[in-house]
């Protein structure tokens, strides 16, 4: 009796990766609660004056037939967003209308992406611990808030979500090069619309400098990233060099630590008075059940440890 030939085995996280049914059913799932609570709150997107203002300098976008050499005043926000909203108008047929659309599409968009960013980056836990991801950021009432408001959160963090995907893909080997630019280039979509994440260069960069490294990939591909990334950000990079004036973000030099026992605050729009010191509002996020710090920290605590426990995964702590 011989003994079958050796085979390769299955590709890295194939057994466990998210399917397109349960993929569409996440997606399907999270639009209709995020749809479901705008419509019961009669709630239409804009919220506060940072939604007029990308509304105004969508329209401007239009105006100009979306040459950016047009725009001359002094804008202080990314341009993604207006830009976006201004493309999405073309089949909407109103501003305010796509820019809820992109938010509501992201925050729903962003719950597969958890869902299969989790089966693959730890393909040896049960298949239900991808669901309980996805379950976390369905359901979180401060991203349902965002994801129905038009607001830069949800939208960039969706792209931001999508890099991290992309990087993902490219650590097991296959297509890595498509895979490398598809992050590079969903990471500066998401810097072009909100400059928070910037934030998240080290992690990327370190994450993809050990790709290089252990996957032995060639220059070409180790490039690629750095060169979709800044086409994505081209845009904003053609108006900052014309407006370099546009990044000085106006209430921003008025930010000092001793603002968090702090209960008063002017700025050109008037003076702002709080009930309680700022530095309560900001310490709000970790316990209230609205976010998703109290279940997800817990959550993630849990999962830094079984990282520990089993040895890691060098990019997941990354």
């Amino acid at each position: 009796m011989t003994s079958a030939p050796p085979t390769n085995g299955p590709r890295q996280g194939a057994s466990t990766a998210m399917t397109v049914a349960e993929g569409s059913l996440l997606f399907a799932a999270a639009l209709f609660v995020r749809l479901a609570t705008a419509f019961v709150h009669s709630f239409d997107g804009p919220y506060g004056q940072d939604a007029w203002g990308y509304i105004d300098r969508a329209q401007k976008v239009l105006d100009s037939g979306f040459a950016l050499q047009a725009l001359h005043d002094v804008y202080t926000m990314p341009i993604g967003y207006p830009f976006l909203i201004a493309a999405a108008s073309l089949a909407t047929g109103s501003l305010v209308v796509a820019g809820q659309a992109l938010a509501l599409l992201g925050g729903a968009g962003m719950v597969p992406l958890v869902c299969a960013i989790t089966r693959r980056l730890w393909p040896s836990l049960p298949r239900w611990t991808g669901w309980l991801a996805a379950g976390l950021v369905a359901l979180c009432g401060q991203h349902v808030t965002w994801s129905i408001a038009l607001m830069t959160d949800v939208p960039s963090a969706f792209f931001c979500t999508l890099s991290l995907w992309a990087m993902v893909r490219a650590g097991e080997g296959e297509r890595a090069g498509r895979w490398l630019a598809l992050a590079g280039f969903a990471l500066g979509i998401a810097w072009s619309i909100r400059w928070a994440w910037v934030a998240v260069a080290p992690s990327f960069g370190l994450a993809w400098l050990w790709l290089l490294w252990k996957k032995r990939l060639p220059l070409l591909h180790g490039l690629l990233p750095i060169v979709t990334g800044t086409l994505a950000c081209l845009p904003q990079l053609i108006i900052t060099l014309r407006h370099p004036e546009g990044l000085g973000i106006r209430w921003s030099g008025d930010w000092r630590p001793q603002n968090i026992i702090e209960r008063s605050f002017y700025f050109a729009e008037g003076q702002y008075d709080y009930t309680w010191p700022m530095g309560v509002y900001y310490a709000l996020p970790a316990v209230h059940p609205g976010w998703l710090t109290p279940v997800g920290g817990v959550a993630a605590l849990w999962g830094l440890a079984h990282c520990v426990r089993r040895g890691g995964h060098t990019m997941a702590l990354t």
